[in-house]
Order: C-alpha cells, then sequence, then structure tokens
C-alpha cells in the first residue's frame, strides 16, 4: 500500500532491471535499527538484503543500514554527513516519525521542516539520489499515551511531503490498521510492545516493501515466509 506510482518509484524500478550495482541506505530509528524487538530473527531491512543480494542474484547492490535507536528527524538532520552523506546512496529509504510524534502535537511543524531539510540535504550531495518514505507503524491502543494520539498526523505529513516531492511512500501505518482490524490478533503477535514491531511485524514491513517495489515472489523462500 503506497502512495503515487511516479516519479521516484518508476527510477527505483528501472535502477533494479539496470545492471548497475546500487548503493540502497536505510535510515531510521530503533524499528530499522531492528534493535532487541526482533529477538535474533531477521529485521525488515535483513530481509530486504536477502531478496535483493541474493534471491534475485544483485550480488554487487550494497545494504546499508544507519538507524539508530532512539533518533528522530533532528537527530538525521544533525548527524547527515555520518548517517548518509558519506555513502553517496542511490536510494535512501527513511522510516522516521515514531520518537517525533511523542514530542507532542505541537512539534509537527519541526518535524515537516526536519523531514524536508533531510531530503534536502542528501539531495544537495547527490542530485540523482532516490527515496523511499515509510509511515511508521501504529501503536497498540492504550499504550503509548502522547504518542498515539500524533502518529496519525505524522503519517499524514510523511504522506503529504512525498505528494508534494513526487517520492513514493511506503504506508505502512494505513497497511497495519487495515490488517488489525481485519485480524484483531494480529496486534498483538506483530508487536513485542505498545511500540516495537517484533518478528512477525518485520515480516509484515518487508512484504510490504517488496511488493510496492515490484520484487516480491510468494513462491521465493522470503515470500513462503508465514505472516499471521
Amino acid at each position: 500500500m503506497s502512495n503515487f506510482s511516479g516519479g521516484d518509484m518508476e527510477r527505483i524500478k528501472k535502477l533494479l532491471s539496470s545492471d548497475v550495482p546500487l548503493r540502497w541506505l536505510f535510515t531510521g530509528d530503533s524499528i530499522t535499527h531492528g534493535a532487541l524487538h526482533t529477538f535474533g530473527s531477521r529485521d525488515y531491512v535483513q530481509i530486504f538484503e536477502e531478496r535483493v543480494r541474493w534471491e534475485i542474484g544483485r550480488v554487487h547492490d550494497h545494504i546499508i543500514r544507519t538507524a539508530i535507536s532512539g533518533y528522530k528527524t533532528g537527530s538525521i538532520l544533525e548527524d547527515i554527513q555520518w548517517n548518509v552523506l558519506q555513502y553517496h546512496p542511490h536510494i535512501v529509504s527513511i522510516m522516521i516519525g515514531m520518537n517525533d510524534a511523542a514530542e507532542g502535537i505541537e512539534t509537527l511543524a519541526t518535524f515537516r521542516n526536519n523531514y524536508l531539510s533531510i531530503l534536502d540535504s542528501i539531495l544537495s550531495s547527490r542530485k540523482d539520489t532516490a527515496f523511499l518514505l515509510h509511515t511508521p507503524n501504529p501503536v497498540i491502543p492504550g499504550t503509548s499515551g502522547v504518542r498515539e494520539e500524533n502518529l496519525s498526523a505524522i503519517a499524514d505529513t510523511i504522506i503529504k511531503i512525498g505528494k508534494e516531492r513526487n517520492i513514493p511512500v511506503i504506508d505502512h501505518y494505513k497497511h497495519w490498521q487495515m490488517a488489525w482490524k481485519e485480524n484483531p490478533i494480529r496486534v498483538f503477535t506483530w508487536m513485542t510492545d505498545g511500540v516495537h514491531p517484533g518478528s512477525q511485524g518485520h515480516l509484515a514491513f518487508a512484504r510490504l516493501l517488496l511488493k510496492e517495489i515490484g520484487i516480491w515472489d510468494e513462491h521465493s523462500v522470503i515470500g513462503r515466509f508465514f505472516i499471521l
């Protein structure tokens, strides 16, 4: 479930069909960091790497992960040279906002400005960088106070930025809400606490991402991973 099929999405699909080795960079917070909550299982970045570098044979592609637990948009912006620019990535995947949401709705303008500055800083270093933006997952209802109240506005802001910049947005927030409504037990099987996805949640992230960029195969080993 993504928004906007043109722009960077078409560029990414063309790059994937080319013989050019690619540098993919994934940045964000503890969720993209894969810190702790998969308890030894692969997280969505590792699943993505297995699909790209092994299953579809792009062995010269580099999958770089610079996400850090606790990071917000401001953290990435302050750390942009080390976190992103030094790698000169062809494609940058950004999943951020879970910790910004905990700051309160009054900081939404700061979130938007920081996000735009991240994009602009990357483009000023490498003008042909393509982006994949991600909305965060929802939290378990009733567990996260201010964060829960603000996540919808965070997701909406990311979608609006995608529309303005013609950048695809992988809308995990909406996808998870629909999946949880369809089968409420997923709320607890996809999460390890109120905020963090576990192994099932990371499989859900990976599956949606792979589908949206056109390299999903339900008959592959990755494709046969079971998700409730």
